[in-house]
């Protein structure tokens, strides 16, 4: 596994180095790890790292900046971990899908754990952040029932909630963000959780809150090859 550490404060830097060479020698694991002071010096070594434990505030690009040109380029095959100073942007974070985010001065268990996680499956997070109502909202993917198009915004149904949440965002581009977590476009206007469907024919797709969705003659079949490889994996 390949590690990037990049923090403009020199003494930062080698501390969340020192953690992951205990974390190497404890696990008897071979981790390549590198330390970068700027996310421009960190572009120009073009490696191509597993993991990017980050600062956020940083001279010249950010840390947020630089973990989205990551998602832009990568998708969620790269894992994020923020260490800042400033626990207000947790937030932002989750924009970006951050696998953990540390509070300075790290914590060895803290970072321990985070690196646990990056040899599991599960590492990617699970959540993401909308802007619903001029508010915020924290939502879990596991939780989103299906996504219905409204034009250029779709509303999204969660599992035990009455009202749904409405995201300026088109349906083609939630199925690009959601798919990789269980999700199936059945209708032009319906994106479906897999994990969520109670039954279905060739004709409607029942979700388990009891909603009916239509499902297009011709997803059908893809539809039924994608259900079975989801809900036996």
């Amino acid at each position: 596994m390949k590690i990037a550490i990049c923090d403009d404060i020199k003494t930062d830097a080698e501390y969340a180095h020192s953690i992951i060479r205990q974390y190497e020698a404890e696990k008897n694991l071979e981790i390549d790890c590198s330390i970068f002071c700027s996310y421009e010096e960190m572009l120009r070594s073009g490696t191509d790292y597993d993991v990017f434990i980050l600062d956020y505030n940083m001279p010249g690009m950010n840390g947020m900046d630089f973990a989205r040109t990551i998602r832009e380029k990568y998708a969620d095959d790269k894992t994020v971990i923020f260490v800042t100073s400033f626990p207000e942007i947790v937030y932002e974070a989750f924009e970006v899908r951050a696998h953990r985010f540390l509070i300075k001065p790290i914590e060895k268990a803290k970072l321990f754990e985070a690196l646990d996680a990056c040899f599991k499956p599960s590492a990617v997070n699970k959540k993401t952040v909308i802007k619903s109502d001029g508010k915020t909202e924290l939502v879990d993917f596991d939780k989103v029932l299906y996504i219905e198009s409204d034009k250029n915004n779709i509303s999204i149904c969660l599992s035990g909630e009455k009202d749904r949440l409405s995201w300026r965002k088109t349906i083609a581009s939630a199925q690009e963000d959601f798919r990789k977590y269980g999700f199936f476009r059945i209708h032009r206007a319906y994106l479906v959780n897999l994990h969520m469907v109670k039954s279905f024919d060739s004709k409607y797709v029942t979700m388990s809150n009891g909603d009916e969705l239509p499902i297009s003659a011709k997803k059908y079949a893809e539809f039924c090859k994608a259900y079975i490889q989801t809900i036996a994996g």
